[in-house]
């Protein structure tokens, strides 16, 4: 999820070119309403600073109530402000801009493959793909 239409389709681009399905919000409350609606979510990808429910309160829910949905955070934030929640020094965060190679590296090591060798990830916000 990410509240910016124009990086939201440009990870569902790089995504979508190895096959991933996604589902995007705009925020945190939108996300978690897509994941009210389908339990089969595999992982979720946002944005720190958003709108409505940022990147950190949306982790920190998710932490609690979905413990087996790993997240992985974004920010266009400078290292310096990013690192000012002391939370963020245990979360795998991504900057922005993405690079493709570690965006695709840090999904796999958080989805356990399936048993025929695809796992489904949801990420941020879409429709459910497999990776």
């Amino acid at each position: 999820m990410n509240d910016d239409p124009r990086v939201r389709e440009a990870v569902v681009r790089l995504l979508g070119l190895d096959g991933v399905d996604l589902r995007q919000a705009e925020n945190g409350q939108a996300a978690l309403a897509v994941l009210a609606q389908d339990s089969g979510f595999d992982l979720v990808l946002s944005d720190i600073a958003m709108p409505a429910l940022d990147g950190i309160r949306l982790y920190r829910y998710l932490s609690r109530e979905r413990l087996e949905l790993p997240v992985i955070l974004m920010t266009g934030q400078d290292s310096s402000q990013a690192n000012n929640d002391d939370l963020l020094e245990l979360l795998l965060v991504l900057h922005k801009p993405l690079d493709p190679a570690a965006l695709r590296a840090a999904i796999r090591a958080r989805v356990a493959p399936a048993p025929v060798g695809r796992s489904r990830v949801t990420i941020g916000a879409g429709d459910p793909h497999d990776y």
